[in-house]
């Protein structure tokens, strides 16, 4: 399972996510969460060798870029395992219940729900796995560079929004960064 974790700075992040958006949707992904700061997307692995590149052109710096690969094959070995383990009980089970009394029946019942739990449980572990090897998740964060002082932001202590702090700023240039 591939993921890559990058932090850019953009001079516009709503144009730079819509970019990467778009760049991911042609790589055969989709954007999972897609804010003014953050985007997350899930894309084909093979198409993380150009993600870089793509990074470096939607802005004026990459910040981190720190790509990493998990090794799931064991996990999803033991997931596999446990499914076809339950599956014999499940088998077994059904064996002994068509000549079961009732209390041996009821327990059987019982014993039959736990194990559908626990299978369907860990089909959905697979499912997972298997999805996060088919698809590289992506974190980019976005940083802007033009942040501005606002005009105004009114305080709860009404002397402070007599004294014109944010217009200050602005005049002498403060404001910008």
């Amino acid at each position: 399972a591939q993921s890559v974790s990058a932090q850019i700075a953009v001079t516009s992040p709503e144009q730079a996510a819509t970019s990467i958006s778009t760049w991911a949707e042609q790589h055969g992904g989709y954007f999972v969460i897609r804010t003014l700061d953050r985007i997350s997307f899930r894309v084909s692995p093979g198409s993380l060798p150009a993600l870089r590149a793509e990074l470096d052109s939607v802005s004026f710096q990459v910040l981190t870029y720190s790509p990493a690969a998990h090794d799931v094959s064991d996990e999803l070995s033991t997931v596999e395992a446990g499914i076809t383990s339950r599956n014999d009980a499940v088998g077994r089970i059904m064996k002994y219940l068509a000549t079961a009394d009732v209390p041996a029946t009821l327990a059987f019942e019982k014993e039959l729900g736990r194990l559908v739990t626990e299978i369907e449980s860990l089909e959905g572990r697979k499912r997972y796995l298997l999805d996060s090897v088919a698809l590289a998740r992506v974190d980019v964060g976005l940083s802007s560079a033009q942040r501005k002082v606002p005009a105004a932001l009114p305080s709860s202590f009404d002397w402070i929004n007599t004294l014109g702090l944010y217009r200050f700023l602005n005049e002498t240039g403060q404001g910008g960064r």
